[in-house]
This record gives structure tokens, C-alpha cells and sequence, in this order.
């Protein structure tokens, strides 16, 4: 019994000539995949292979290399799901750099689907906070796929949905719709002039969105116009710790492809001068590190190397 499925299989025309020049089958190496054989792969990758294969939809890819007789590098990648596995050259892995609203055009069918240890170190924070803050209306800014937005209606809040992607508006309005609940959806991004009304909402969460805009004193100034006087801002971020100091960034795996969606590198300080510069003041922060993301939503031996390290940046202002 093999160690993975290997769902829908897809060979390039580049990997079958390779196959053909070589002399060899794809059936061998298919088989070598599927049962858990890696080939010449690094450390890393047989850990996110492991990790894969043991939590199911996960940020990673199943992938095996192995060397032709030819010196040619073939490569079989199986999405986490086990849905899919392409064989393919290794020439053809291909990495693509995207601005936010293409990344998660092409994120929004998965999102909610895969294993994200941010959002399972972030989410239960932010939603604990909305309990403490008292409101009648709110706006979630760079909503996504509604997961606030859809909690606060379903606290009886007056909720109002901005995203700048169709496609990620598209999948919160089905949740909406699902849930029985009414949320107002509009596309909008902070990149320029919020859909609101000044003075409009009593409370703003922007969560996991500022780190994909470059003039954050411009957007920050956004959230706060649409805020009444005396309501609260919440601003949620993935840390400037490990977005600027080891680079991670917010990546999408397929088989043959990654999209990397970059961060505009915003300091710990550019949060904070630019909330104070908008006219709030902060009542509450919070920096959760790494070793606090929940046992099983990321490799283990990452989790442990960088536990220290402060993986999300959570505030909350009030506007004066």
C-alpha cells in the first residue's frame, strides 16, 4: 500500500521526451513517490512531505526529485489535498511573483481549505477581542474570505465587508448565504478610498492585510476615517519579526508553480506611528510568537526553532 495517493496524474511533454531519451517509465518513479521514497531532496522537504501526507490541505507540496541517466532532474509534485500529481522537469518548477489581488484570485477556492498556522495563531485572539469591545456596527477591511466579518454578524453586529479581490468577496458572500446571515459585501481596497462614510462604524478590524500595502500611514488613515469618535480600530499583521527578519512571506503551492505574494517590509514602529498619526491611541498590544501557532498547523521542528520569534502583531486603538 502506497504511502499517499496520487490522485489525477499529469506529465509534461518535457518530462515524457526526458522519460522516452532515458529509456525509463514515469510507472517507476510513480511508484517510488507513492510510496514515500523522496529521492534526492533536502531535510526540509521530506519534513513538509511528512507533514503534508500526516494533516491533509496544508501550505505545502508532496515532492520527490530524482536524477535521469541523463543528468536530467525529474520532479513529481502531489498537492497536499492528494488530489493532484504532476511529473514534470525540474527546469519547469517556476516561481511567480504576485501583487495581492492576482495571489488571492488564484487562493480564494483553497483559502479556507488549508491548514494556515498564522491564522490559527491569530484568529482566536482577534475573536476573543471582539468580545471585549462594545459595538453595534462594524467594517472588517481586507475581509477575505468573511471569517471575522461572518463572527461579528453572527454576534447580531451590523457588518460591513471590504476586499479588493471579486474572487475572495465571492466565496465570503456564499459563507454569508450558508450561515443565514447578512453582511454588506463591498470591493474596495486601502490602497485608495475606503466605501464608507466618514464617522460611519463603531469599530474596524483589518486583519492580516496591511503588510500587502506600501503606504501604510495612508491606509491606516482610511481605517480610522470611517471610525466614529471614541470607537476602536484592531489591527492584526503578520510580525515584522519574521516578515522582515526571516523573510517569510505568504506563499501559494501547486504542482509546478508557486506564487509568492511579497510584504511591503513594514517595521514594528510603522505600525504604531502610523495608527498614533491617524489620531488613535492604543489601548492593548499584542506580539504572539511562532511557539504559541497550535501544535500540528505547522512542522514541528520549525515551530521549535523559531518559538521566540514573534509571529503576529495584534493592536487595538481607540480613535479620540
Amino acid at each position: 500500500m502506497g504511502k499517499l495517493l496520487l490522485g489525477e496524474v499529469q506529465i509534461t511533454p518535457k518530462a515524457k521526451a526526458a522519460l522516452a531519451d532515458s529509456g525509463c517509465s514515469a510507472t517507476l518513479f510513480l511508484y517510488r513517490h507513492e510510496s514515500g521514497d523522496w529521492g534526492e531532496v533536502e531535510a526540509k522537504v521530506v519534513a513538509a512531505n511528512e507533514f503534508a501526507i500526516e494533516h491533509g490541505n496544508t501550505m505545502h507540496l508532496i515532492t520527490s526529485q530524482y536524477r535521469l541517466n541523463s543528468g536530467i532532474v525529474l520532479m513529481l509534485s502531489t498537492s497536499s489535498d492528494q488530489a493532484t500529481t504532476l511529473v514534470h522537469l525540474s527546469s519547469e518548477q517556476t516561481t511567480h511573483y504576485v501583487n495581492a489581488v492576482e495571489g488571492y484570485a488564484r487562493w480564494a477556492e483553497t483559502y479556507d481549505l488549508v491548514l494556515n498556522p498564522l491564522i490559527a495563531a491569530e484568529g482566536p485572539r482577534v475573536q476573543a477581542i471582539f468580545s471585549e469591545v462594545p459595538m453595534r456596527t462594524a467594517i472588517d477591511v481586507g475581509a477575505g474570505t468573511g471569517r471575522h466579518a461572518i463572527v461579528l454578524a453572527r454576534r447580531g453586529v451590523a457588518v460591513t465587508a471590504v476586499d479588493p479581490s471579486p474572487a475572495m468577496m465571492a466565496v465570503a458572500r456564499e459563507s454569508a448565504i450558508r450561515a443565514g446571515l447578512e453582511v454588506d459585501f463591498r470591493i474596495g481596497s486601502l490602497d485608495n478610498r475606503l466605501p464608507a462614510d466618514d464617522d460611519q462604524f463603531d469599530f474596524l478590524v483589518c486583519a492580516l492585510t496591511l503588510s500587502h500595502i506600501p503606504d501604510i500611514d495612508h491606509a491606516v488613515r482610511e481605517c480610522a476615517r470611517v471610525v466614529r469618535t471614541g470607537g476602536s480600530i484592531l489591527i492584526s499583521d503578520i510580525h515584522p519579526d519574521v516578515a522582515n527578519g526571516l523573510g517569510w512571506t505568504a506563499k501559494l503551492r501547486s504542482p509546478g508553480a508557486t506564487y509568492n505574494l511579497p510584504f511591503a517590509g513594514h517595521t514594528r514602529s510603522d505600525y504604531l506611528s502610523s495608527i498614533t498619526a491617524a489620531g488613535c491611541s492604543i489601548t492593548s498590544l499584542e506580539e504572539v510568537p511562532v511557539g504559541d501557532a497550535p501544535i500540528g498547523t505547522m512542522i514541528e521542528s520549525s515551530r521549535q526553532e523559531f518559538r521566540n520569534r514573534k509571529y503576529c502583531l495584534i493592536v487595538v486603538a481607540r480613535k479620540t
